[in-house]
């Protein structure tokens, strides 16, 4: 009985710092991974032919550069399976200091077409409320690594994937 015991604790020990230590794990939609992706900041520029299948928030870590911002909302796109990114507006976060990127996403439950579907930038609302000032994270800042943003920033995104790319 007393044996039984011992085992039992480090078991039950490994079993509680499993689930408490364990990054959330991606459980929205995906496609095969993608070597690359394009870039749109431009709703109307989308075609016919693709679908969304991921809307999400990044919090971007603190002093990223347009460079960092870029590179890492791509590698986290093409392990998802997109080959088109459409990205929206950027709020700054003044007081988050984060160490580093974080994905929100906010469905949906099943891809459409973007072109008769998209009901605009209608997700993360309680998150995006809480951002502070307008931030341009536009084509001159996108992949730009002499721009540095001083706080970290909410950055809208929705991930495509289009038969044409």
């Amino acid at each position: 009985m007393q044996n039984t015991k011992f085992f039992l604790i480090p078991v039950l020990l490994f079993f509680i710092s499993a689930c408490a230590s364990s990054p959330e794990s991606y459980q929205g939609l995906k496609h095969p991974q993608t070597n690359s992706v394009n870039v749109s900041f431009q709703e109307q520029t989308i075609s016919d032919t693709c679908s969304a299948f991921a809307h999400l928030l990044m919090h971007s870590k603190g002093q990223s550069t347009g460079q960092d911002i870029a590179t890492a909302m791509r590698t986290e796109a093409m392990s998802k399976g997109a080959n088109l990114l459409l990205i929206g507006m950027a709020r700054e976060i003044a007081d988050e200091e984060l160490e580093s990127n974080i994905f929100d996403y906010y469905g949906p439950k099943y891809s459409y077409t973007f072109n008769k579907t998209w009901l605009g930038w209608k997700f993360g609302f309680a998150d995006w409320n809480s951002g502070d000032r307008l931030v341009g994270v536009g084509s001159d800042a996108w992949g730009n690594s002499a721009i540095r943003f001083q706080n970290s920033l909410l950055i809208q995104a929705v991930l495509l994937h289009c038969e044409d790319e």
